[in-house]
């Protein structure tokens, strides 16, 4: 379960020095950061299945059934963590932020 924020949400730019610190924090703490500034990347579908024969394309054959059921697992997991990030950034700005 993750950590409440501890501020108040962003409101235009009136709050922005105090909210960035403890928005920071909330984000790193509850493992979102990476999401957010790109350190974790969407799985390297190109570990998972063959190329075709022009080798610069990759075929829809995986390398076995164990690897594509891997490979959208892994897929799965990285676009819900982003879609939870997401979800976390909204929930600390103000409704006029959002839009």
């Amino acid at each position: 379960m993750p950590y409440p924020f501890k501020g108040e949400p962003l409101v235009g730019k009136s709050n922005y020095i105090d909210w960035k610190t403890k928005a920071d924090l909330y984000l790193e703490i509850n493992g979102y950061m990476p999401y957010i500034n790109g350190a974790k990347l969407e799985p390297n579908k190109a570990l998972y299945y063959k190329k075709e024969k022009d080798q610069e394309t990759l075929s829809n054959e995986a390398y076995s059934p164990e690897t594509a059921i891997k490979y959208f697992e892994r897929l799965a997991e990285y676009e819900d963590n982003q879609n939870k990030a997401l979800g976390a950034l909204k929930s600390i700005l103000s409704i006029e932020n959002i839009e």
